[in-house]
């Protein structure tokens, strides 16, 4: 049984969460040692119920493994582990072990931008949450969400009006459409996106998956923006995990005297970065300067470049910050990681992986499967 199925059976085994399982994985060596153990060795650890040890050392857990593939697959989803997903999940200190998908992630060059609130949404937030995200879109930006009633519906759905892509991350099993209404949006989101999960399928939207399925959100994206929430909001907990992540925050302003909008006003009053259209946060990700950027790479002269040519013009041709002269200089054709980028650079993870999304906009890098990146 390869690797990738033993890993989606521990992250499907009750009681075994990504924490739990990297344990057992760090202790066996991997997913595949874990089911391959002997009983008395799993039996021995102290700290897992005993429940939980029954289910590893089941005498069918190669069959139940291989029922969930199937299961998985009759559904249209696949399951993919750390080094596959997008590069700025793969850098945060407590990543998924791995992620059930429904449909295609974007590429891993993409800019993502998560946008969460409140799911009792006032007509204002509706519409702010749609027009951004559509907006955004068209940008080429992925907005990344948590399909929930209210702001996160709406960002979904203005994302899809532009015909963009789109995330939702959910807080149950693939196989669970929650809320009930979204069915047609979650099947909408999975022809041009993705639902992903950490959770195995049949798992319940339990009120305790929420809080660990924000870090996801935060996680995965470039930049958070909040479009309205109340004092007291999930969205507060997304922003936590995105200010802990080196994310920036972006806050959409509302009236004082609305329940719904004393949240954000709260996080602009703190120092977010007031929300007021899609430029803000364009302006912010570089997206259009990206664009520029890989304008001049392509468009030179007559001929294509070739990666010595590229690597011998200067840098100012290109339009490269600094940031992203200095990591384009550290790159070549040995693949080579964020984190090692920045011990050479001395450089802020969350600085060089907005550096590195830039250049891999314009064409002068691309990603390889690990988050490692290499000169084109």
């Amino acid at each position: 049984m390869d690797e990738n199925t033993c890993l989606m059976w521990l992250c499907s085994t009750q009681g075994i969460g990504a924490a739990r399982a990297k344990a057992l994985i760090k202790l066996f060596g991997s997913a595949k040692g874990v089911m391959s153990a002997r009983p008395w060795a799993i039996e021995k650890l102290s700290g897992l119920p005993d429940a939980v040890k029954a289910r590893l050392t089941h005498p069918d857990r190669r069959g139940e493994a291989k029922r969930l593939a199937e299961a998985l697959h009759n559904m249209g989803g696949y399951f993919i582990p750390p080094d596959g997903f997008p590069p700025l999940l793969q850098h945060i200190g407590n990543p998924p072990a791995g992620l059930f998908v429904k449909g295609e992630l974007p590429e891993s060059g993409s800019l993502f931008v998560a946008m969460v609130g409140t799911r009792r949404a006032s007509d204002y937030g509706r519409e702010a949450a749609h027009k951004i995200a559509a907006a955004l879109a068209k940008s080429g930006a992925v907005v990344v969400s948590g399909m929930a009633r209210g702001i996160d519906s709406a960002a979904h759905r203005g994302a899809l009006s532009e015909g963009g892509k789109t995330i939702a991350v959910l807080g149950c099993g693939l196989d669970v459409i929650y809320p009930p209404e979204n069915s047609g949006l979650y099947g909408e989101i999975t022809r041009s996106g993705a639902v992903v999960s950490e959770y195995p399928l049949g798992a319940r939207p339990l009120g305790k998956n929420f809080p660990s399925r924000n870090r996801i959100i935060a996680g995965i994206c470039h930049c958070v923006a909040v479009v309205e929430a109340g004092q007291k909001s999930g969205a507060s907990i997304t922003v936590d995990y995105a200010l802990n992540y080196g994310r920036e925050v972006f806050a959409v302003p509302g009236p004082i005297d609305a329940h719904q909008s004393k949240g954000t006003n709260a996080l602009i009053k703190d120092g977010a970065n007031m929300l007021t259209g899609h430029r803000d946060i364009i302006s912010y990700l570089g997206i259009d300067r990206a664009a520029k950027i890989g304008h001049n790479l392509s468009c030179c002269g007559d001929e294509p470049h070739t990666a010595s040519q590229a690597s011998e013009a200067a840098p100012e041709t290109y339009g490269l910050s600094d940031a992203e002269t200095l990591i384009l200089n550290c790159i070549g054709k040995t693949p080579i990681s964020v984190d090692e980028v920045c011990e050479r650079l001395g450089m802020p993870a969350h600085e060089a992986l907005v550096s590195l999304t830039a250049l891999e906009l314009c064409g002068a890098v691309t990603g390889r499967p690990g988050g490692r990146f290499v000169r084109v």
